[in-house]
């Protein structure tokens, strides 16, 4: 499964995040952020995380005693790139990183492949302790390696054949997408796909990763076989869009299922647009999913799921009577509601009904409205992961299964396993659709 892998880029012996491709010789690049802690401060945050494999990129000369520092911090949990050469890979994996990463020193001045370079550093080191460093530009015949601070572009085309000509001389691949490097507008889609399909080592994409909906679209377009590092956006590095505590808490999630529920929840998170008014409208607009007799379950009370509340004078219009679910260690309970003050806040933050408010039957439950962090095309829903719904569906099986949330909660692939209820139809601001389970 794509796991987050941490970084150190240094320049000028500090920590920073640059604009990959204005990064020359002479000239002054565009710096995203500066830090004002060293670099081994970094490296012992990785280490408490338990986050191995991340990269100490040296980004030009005057760097060396700043990553031999973040080595000394976490050793065996870097890796080391960045001027590393046949005559110093020894001195760098002596000086603790786990393996040294390199592209400039497999070249010739020209940007020419010279495979008797790699061989050198193979025999010196061992295949085992290198990292190759594809990272390429895009280019009118699709990717080509850039080699001195992606500034000149090589003679190596990043293709299937490239791939499994090195394959036998590195452990892995690194490979930073430089048209996007650092600009935090999004991964190279195509990119990560062509990667990912070939899956034959260890691979970890850089550039461009802007939210952390991109880590969940890497482990899509990779089938989880890539890892992938997070530069600017990241608020360790001043950036505003993913959270290193939440990539922790991806890189630490059992399944695929942990993975998206940590995307969605923090999704929800940082929602700030109230989507309740639309949902509710095209659920009183788009009528198909109502019964004409019957119980329709409501839910509501946590962070980021429309407020179906004013919707229980509407159905009681309709003749059709309200359920709210009442949780416990058996699973859920519905009883009749008549009006929202006959609800309170219960376990996890969910509204329930009193216990004064009677129970009903199974088999009066028409239809279900059912929150999710997640849904997909199909109708999949990814829920909390206590399967409380799971089960009462497995009660209910004639019931009508509604999928409510925001537009942005409809992904295009959930993972889920034989027993998963899918939706009927799913109700979005935007639109209410049946499914292949309609």
């Amino acid at each position: 499964m794509t796991h987050f892998r941490p970084c150190i880029d240094l320049h000028d012996g500090r920590v920073k995040q640059i604009v990959g491709s204005t990064l020359s010789e002479d000239g002054v690049p565009r710096e995203n952020f500066v830090s004002d802690k060293p670099p081994a401060w970094f490296a012992e945050q990785y280490a408490r995380d338990g986050l191995t494999g991340g990269h100490v990129i040296m980004l030009g000369k005057g760097n060396e005693q700043a990553a031999t520092d973040a080595l000394a911090a976490f050793p065996g949990g870097l890796q080391v790139g960045g001027g590393i050469h046949a005559q110093n890979a020894a001195l760098w994996l002596e000086r603790g990183a786990s393996h040294v990463i390199v592209t400039s020193s497999v070249f010739d001045a020209n940007g020419n492949f010279a495979p008797d370079r790699l061989q050198t550093l193979v025999n010196e080191v061992g295949a085992d302790r290198i990292v190759l460093d594809l990272s390429c530009k895009a280019s009118p015949s699709g990717w080509r390696v850039a080699m001195n601070r992606w500034q000149t572009l090589t003679d190596l085309e990043v293709t299937t054949a490239t791939l499994d000509m090195l394959a036998d001389s590195c452990a892995e691949f690194l490979v930073h997408a430089v048209d996007v490097e650092g600009k935090c507008e999004g991964i190279d889609h195509d990119l990560a796909r062509f990667l990912g399909a070939w899956g034959k080592r260890p691979l970890t994409y850089a550039g461009g990763i802007s939210r952390l909906d991109d880590l969940w679209a890497i482990q899509e377009l990779s089938a989880g076989v890539m890892d992938a590092t997070v530069g600017s956006a990241l608020d360790l590095f001043g950036g505003n869009g993913v959270r290193y505590d939440d990539c922790v808490r991806f890189s630490r999630a059992a399944d695929e299922k942990g993975r998206l529920r940590v995307v969605m929840k923090r999704k929800l998170v940082d929602r700030v647009d109230d989507v309740s008014d639309a949902v509710r409208r095209q659920l009183m607009e788009n009528t198909d999913w109502l019964p004409t007799s019957g119980v329709v379950a409501l839910f509501g009370g946590l962070q980021g799921e429309p407020d179906l509340l004013p919707l229980i004078p509407w159905l009681n219009e309709r003749s059709l009577r309200v359920a709210f679910m009442d949780f416990d260690a058996n699973g859920m309970t519905p009883r009749l509601i008549s009006d929202p003050s006959q609800l309170k806040c219960g376990n996890y933050g969910a509204l329930v009904p009193d216990a004064s408010c009677p129970a009903v039957g199974d088999a009066d439950i028409q239809v279900i409205l059912t929150p999710g962090l997640a849904f997909g095309e199909h109708g999949e829903r990814l829920g909390r992961g206590r399967g409380y719904y799971d089960r009462f569906f497995a009660r209910v099986p004639g019931a009508r299964r509604v999928g409510v949330c925001a537009a942005d909660q409809i992904v295009r692939y959930v993972p889920c396993s034989s027993h998963d209820a899918r939706m009927h139809f799913v109700v979005t601001e935007a639109a209410i659709v049946p499914t292949l389970a309609h």
